[in-house]
């Protein structure tokens, strides 16, 4: 998953940094102009999918959430 905080400033920053130190999970922070290579590729992939399935008419999409879980 992906978060972007479009206003995030130098406390957020130092918040979230703190936060990461303390969970034993550490989550990668990066700038918007330093998004890594392979999460790049990873949308603009996925992206051409949801193109490729709009086009030949397979891709689902749902009109409400409870449509969504009934096709799980």
């Amino acid at each position: 998953m992906t978060l972007t905080i479009s206003n995030a400033d130098n406390s957020l920053l130092q918040m979230l940094m703190t936060l990461n130190q303390m969970s034993k999970h550490q989550y990668d922070i990066v700038a918007e102009d330093e998004y890594p290579e392979s999460l790049i590729n990873s949308i603009k992939a996925d992206e051409a999918e949801i193109s490729r399935q709009r086009l030949d008419g397979t891709l689902k999409v749902y009109n409400t959430v409870d449509e969504a879980f009934a096709d799980l």
